[in-house]
This record gives C-alpha cells, sequence and structure tokens, in this order.
C-alpha cells in the first residue's frame, strides 16, 4: 500500500458532476442572436436566459437524485420525483433531469406525464449534440430516453407490465467512438 493511495470510487465515471456554465451561454446567445446569420435552437431559441443560481440549484437537486440512486437501489420516491421537478424547473434547457423524470413517473404509472418528459429530454438531446452529465456518452442518453419513451407509450395503452431498469445497470453498449468498426466476416 503506497503512501499515496486513495480509495477508488465506486463507478468508472466516479463523482464528475455536471458543470455549471449554460448561464453564461445563454446570456452570451441571447445577446448576438441578432448578429447570427443562423439561430441555433438552443435556449428556445437564443430568447431565453438562465441565471448562475438557478443553474446552480437545477445541478444541485438533479445531481442529489443521482447520488442517492447510486447509494441504494429500487423504486424512486415521490420527494425524487419532486427534487426532479425543481431541477427541470429552474434549468429547462438540459435533458438528463426530464430523462430521469420520466423513468421515476414510468415507476409511478404516470404514462402521460412520463411520455413527456421522455420526448422533451429527446428534443433537447438532439439540440444540444453533447449529454450535460457526462458520465454516459450522447447515444446511451438517448438510447436510454427512446427505451423509456417506449415504456411510457406501452403503459399508455395498458401494458403495464413493461420491465423497468435500474439507472445503475443500463445495458446499453460501451461507448466506441464516432466511427463504426468494419465487421469481418471469416470467409
Amino acid at each position: 500500500e503506497g503512501s499515496g493511495s486513495q480509495k477508488a470510487p465506486a463507478f468508472y465515471s466516479g463523482t464528475m458532476q455536471p458543470a455549471v456554465e449554460m448561464y453564461w451561454m445563454s446570456q452570451l446567445c441571447d445577446q448576438l442572436r441578432h448578429d447570427l446569420h443562423s439561430i441555433p435552437p438552443i435556449f428556445d431559441g437564443c430568447t431565453r436566459t438562465i441565471d448562475r443560481p438557478s443553474e446552480v440549484q437545477a445541478r444541485d437537486a438533479y445531481w442529489s437524485i443521482v447520488q442517492k440512486q447510486q447509494a441504494k437501489s429500487g423504486s424512486i420516491g415521490l420527494q425524487e420525483i419532486w427534487t426532479l421537478k425543481d431541477a427541470v424547473a429552474l434549468n429547462p434547457f438540459i435533458a438528463e433531469p426530464h430523462a430521469l423524470l420520466s423513468q421515476a413517473l414510468i415507476q409511478h404509472g404516470r404514462w402521460g406525464e412520463a411520455s413527456q418528459h421522455a420526448i422533451r429530454a429527446l428534443h433537447l438531446f438532439y439540440q444540444w449534440g453533447t449529454p450535460w452529465d457526462k458520465r454516459a456518452p450522447l447515444r446511451q442518453w438517448v438510447a436510454f430516453t427512446q427505451m423509456l419513451l417506449q415504456q411510457a407509450s406501452m403503459g399508455r395503452t395498458g401494458f403495464s407490465e413493461v420491465p423497468l431498469v435500474a439507472p445503475s445497470t443500463l445495458p446499453l453498449p460501451e461507448y466506441s467512438g464516432p466511427f463504426i468498426k468494419p465487421v469481418i466476416l471469416p470467409l
């Protein structure tokens, strides 16, 4: 045991909390929108801003739920739903709280509301083209959210026995970079 050894985090991704940076991006986007030839869809076409305290509160609310769920297993309670709703209200421009809120609502049989949050999450993922929560790559977040939308849609049509996936056991492929590796078949 070396003198500088530390205990490794429980998961590979560790405690990589999302950054607080959207407040200044939203303000910059708002200031520059009249000078842009093509206005990006983020921040509702650069027409809305967020302040730093709201972004910090939203991030902290989201992160508290992530940390709670990593420490335990099982379904998400009503308090966690309200905390995620707070995160969504404080910063409506990030997808991941919508995705986790959709998952929580599915666990409580609230199919319509779960569908709305999954759709909003997908819309935001596609707008940004990158995840805000960098613990998983974009394609993994999108696949997870598409699965949530399918579960919510099936639940709305009466198929309530849709299997649920715990957030820490997401069975998605590992990220292998932007290029598809060719498959070489034996002759």
